[in-house]
């Protein structure tokens, strides 16, 4: 578990997959650690995503080093529960270009129409064409979930911050893209799963309070938005913004 504000293992965090499940968002479930750190080099796991596909779940997520640089992993589990960490790992690192301190928050989808998939990632380019504005979406491509190859970014969105837990799927005829900056959760919508993507006028799903919200559909007509729920001090409205939360 973290200790103190990332204080855990020399500041890295030193921070692992738990895992809850429920059938109703009422009555939940707690299962052994779906990511655990098992291996001396793995001093932070990062934020991932789930991918179910031929029955596998695919598991994608950022290890975190020593040195603070973030590399790709990626394990696999017939029941949800029991993963099992893939080689090669790193599955891959950021490439020339791209800053080592930003590769992670990986997110997997299906083109329909090619049956490609394509892998979203939380990263920083090192000389933008707008200098400071460095923030993108990094993308690689794979035949079968296994071999990937690195892509030109799928969006640079024109923040100074790197773009956090990306989230994309098909909802109502639009096809949506999620991704935090500033604290705050944007999105963009296309009639295609590559794009082109649609600023909306009001782009944000929510306000700072509500941080790197991801979704998931829950039943055939709802789709749940989940976030990360600072708290204040003495769990007072207007107490200062505090690092833990929910």
């Amino acid at each position: 578990l973290d200790e103190n504000h990332h204080k855990a293992l020399n500041g890295l965090g030193g921070h692992q997959w738990a895992h809850a499940s429920t059938r109703d968002l009422i009555h939940w479930q707690h299962h052994p650690l779906a990511l655990a750190i098992d291996a001396e080099f793995e001093k932070s796991i990062c934020t991932g995503s789930l991918f179910y596909h031929q029955g596998i779940y695919y598991a994608f997520y950022a290890t975190r080093l020593a040195n603070w640089h973030q590399h790709l992993s990626w394990a696999t589990s017939h029941d949800a529960i029991h993963f099992e960490k893939q080689p090669p790992n790193p599955l891959a690192s950021p490439p020339v270009g791209y800053s080592p301190l930003h590769f992670r928050d990986p997110h997997p989808f299906q083109d329909p129409e090619t049956g490609l998939f394509h892998l979203l990632v939380t990263a920083m380019l090192e000389e933008p064409a707008l200098a400071g504005r460095g923030g993108c979406l990094a993308q690689l491509t794979s035949p079968d979930l296994k071999r990937w190859t690195m892509q030109a970014p799928f969006l640079i969105p024109g923040y100074a911050d790197a773009p956090e837990c990306p989230d994309a799927f098909f909802w109502n005829g639009w096809y949506y893209l999620l991704f935090s900056n500033h604290l705050t959760a944007h999105y963009r919508m296309a009639q295609h799963p590559l794009g082109p993507w649609l600023c909306p006028p009001i782009d944000t799903l929510d306000g700072t309070l509500a941080r790197v919200m991801k979704t998931a559909a829950f039943g055939p007509d709802r789709r749940l938005g989940v976030a990360w729920l600072g708290t204040r001090t003495d769990d007072k409205d207007d107490g200062k913004p505090q690092w833990g939360g929910h």
